[in-house]
Order: C-alpha cells, then sequence, then structure tokens
C-alpha cells in the first residue's frame, strides 16, 4: 500500500515503481496464504503427531494386553495339557484297575466253582457217614438187643457150676503127697 501511494505521487517516473509494488504487494498476499496454509499443516501436523501419539500409546496398551492375555491363554494351555495328561494317567489307572477286576472275577469264578465241587463232594461224604453211623446205629442196636436177650436167658436158666478138679493120686504123674484140699469151713461143715 505504501509502495503504491509513492508511485503515485511520482507520476511517470514511478510507473515502474508501481509495478514493482504490485508485485510485491502479490507476494506479500501469497506470503500470507502461505504462511496460514503452513500453520495450518503445522496444525494439522500436530494434531496428526497427537493421534501419532495416542495411537502408540493405545497400541502399546493393546500390545500389554496382548502380552497379558498371550500368558494367560499359554498358561490355561498348560493347565489343559495338564489336565489331559492327567486324565490319560487315571484312564490307565481305571484299565488297570478293570483288569485286576477282570482278573479277581476270574479267580473267584473259579473259587467258586472249586467249593461248589468241594461242598458237593463233602455233601455227599456226609451222606455217605450218615449212612455208615445209621449202620452202626442198627448194628449196636441189634448187637445189645441180643446181649440183653442172652442175659435175660441166663438169669432164668443159670448154667451148673463145674466140679473142683480131681487132684492127681500118689504115683500118678507126681513124685509128691498133694493133700485134697480142704472144702470144710468152721465148724467142720463142708460146702454143699
Amino acid at each position: 500500500m505504501n509502495a503504491a501511494i509513492e508511485a503515485a505521487r511520482a507520476g511517470e517516473a514511478g510507473a515502474g515503481f508501481s509495478v514493482v509494488a504490485a508485485e510485491v504487494r502479490q507476494l506479500a498476499i501469497k506470503s500470507g496464504n502461505a504462511a496460514n496454509h503452513t500453520t495450518a499443516l503445522i496444525e494439522n501436523t500436530l494434531e496428526a503427531v497427537r493421534r501419532g501419539n495416542e495411537i502408540v500409546r493405545t497400541t502399546g496398551e493393546s500390545y500389554a494386553e496382548n502380552i497379558d492375555i498371550i500368558g494367560r491363554v499359554s498358561k490355561i494351555v498348560d493347565e489343559a495339557t495338564q489336565a489331559y495328561e492327567d486324565q490319560e494317567r487315571r484312564f490307565e489307572q481305571i484299565k488297570q484297575t478293570m483288569r485286576l477286576m477282570d482278573k479277581v472275577t476270574q479267580k473267584n469264578r473259579l473259587v467258586a466253582q472249586a467249593s461248589f465241587k468241594i461242598s458237593v463232594d463233602m455233601n455227599m461224604r456226609t451222606e455217605e457217614l450218615k449212612r455208615i453211623a445209621d449202620d452202626l446205629e442198627r448194628i449196636i442196636g441189634r448187637d445189645r438187643n441180643s446181649h440183653y436177650c442172652h442175659t435175660d436167658s441166663l438169669s432164668k436158666h443159670p448154667s451148673p457150676v463145674p466140679p473142683p478138679p480131681t487132684p492127681p493120686l500118689k504115683g500118678e504123674g507126681s513124685t509128691d503127697d498133694v493133700s485134697p484140699p480142704s472144702l470144710s469151713g468152721k465148724g467142720g461143715r463142708g460146702v454143699r
């Protein structure tokens, strides 16, 4: 504006100066616009930097959260692996227990069969012993009855008492003088 005023005062001599002043004014306008544009760009850049910083901070937090999630997932995977191995061990123990129970069941079945055979054999022997006992009781009862009958018969008909043996005489089978035994008791009475 000052250059234009000075060019107007100079007249024709200031015509060139007026052109220069117009150019300077155009450059000043362009410089102002460029400065405004640059200011806007700087503000936009600062905003972008702030947003970038926010994104970096959010990304860092997300990264930390992801690391924490990865750690928890890894822990869960380890626990799942441990649980799977524990289940495998338990299944193997259950299999071994079932095999042992099957063996015990088979042994029990064999023992039961043997016990049944022994029981049948003992029952047969018991029956045989009962028959033998019954036969013995019959034989003993018959002998007892026969003994009682014989005793009754002897009591009713006593057998005669045999006479005393005759001693050998002198010169017959003995050289001693053998006297016959005295059959007399007190009072000189003989036993009849």
